[in-house]
């Protein structure tokens, strides 16, 4: 499967600052160790319902196919039925600062049996400092309607500029059908980008 490099789509000409006494060398330094964790969410069903727990937010560090997981659970994350808005989605702790580039996302479309929901526009913000921020929204982007899709493609969208983070916050907008959802999220780093540029050189 072939990824999609796509430039996403900015609101209101949003151009995050990174506060100039902010120095990288106060933060864990990455050396490919460490994994990211889920540090906050919403999810379907939750809490108390029969599946809850079934969709969690830590799927979105799998990349593939919807599909079933172990223990009874998917390989992707599903947002509360019919809720969307800033409160609707997931924190991450990336583990350490990253000097980041863009993200590599998959939408989902609750598995080929259902096709009936998506994300369809969603809000990225990113912290270099903690949960509590501050937080700059660094990504605001459309999502084609998933439901159509056989399967979703992968899709790299890039910031307007690099961005230190160590936690993410992903939160979901508008949604396709039946309630948002995600198959798969993660940073795109400097060294990532420069493999983009090699595969769109390879690609023309």
């Amino acid at each position: 499967e072939k990824d999609n490099l796509q430039l996403p789509m900015q609101v209101n000409n949003v151009h995050p600052q990174i506060h100039s006494c902010f120095n990288v060398e106060y933060f864990p330094v990455c050396d490919g160790s460490e994994e990211p964790q889920v540090v906050g969410s919403t999810s379907f069903d939750c809490p108390g319902g029969t599946h809850c727990g079934r969709f969690p937010a830590k799927a979105v560090f799998s990349l593939a196919d919807d599909g079933t997981a172990e223990h009874n659970k998917f390989n992707f994350w599903l947002a509360p039925q019919k809720k969307a808005g800033p409160e609707q989605g997931f924190t991450l702790d990336l583990g350490c600062a990253k000097k980041a580039v863009g993200v590599r996302l998959k939408n989902t479309q609750n598995g080929p049996g259902f096709r009936d929901r998506g994300t369809k526009r969603f809000r990225l913000l990113g912290s270099s400092s903690g949960t509590d921020g501050p937080w700059q929204t660094i990504l605001e982007a459309y999502l084609e309607d998933s439901r159509q899709q056989k399967p979703p493609p992968v899709k790299k969208l890039l910031f307007e500029k690099t961005q230190i983070v160590r936690f993410l916050k992903f939160q979901l907008l508008e949604f396709w059908g039946e309630g948002g959802g995600l198959q798969h999220l993660s940073v795109l780093t400097e060294n990532d980008a420069g493999n983009l540029f090699l595969e769109n050189q390879q690609a023309s």
